[in-house]
């Protein structure tokens, strides 16, 4: 059996990382759907929240392609 190159462990390394944003992006989901619409603070945070999640999941993305 051969050892995994340190380029495929960084490439795997990079999947979980955009699993777990997948998996967090769904968290919110649920977070604003318990709110109901009934507290815009909450609802805007979450927003703000996803866009940074978005962009995480993006450079992670790039990054990983360039391996």
């Amino acid at each position: 059996m051969t050892a995994r190159s340190t380029r495929n462990k960084m490439r795997w390394q990079a999947e979980k990382v955009m699993k777990n944003v997948d998996m967090a992006q769904g968290h919110l989901q649920l977070l604003t759907a318990l709110t109901m619409g009934q507290s815009e603070d909450i609802e805007g945070k979450v927003a703000n929240l996803v866009t940074l999640f978005e962009m995480m999941y993006q450079t992670v993305k790039t990054f990983r392609e360039g391996l």
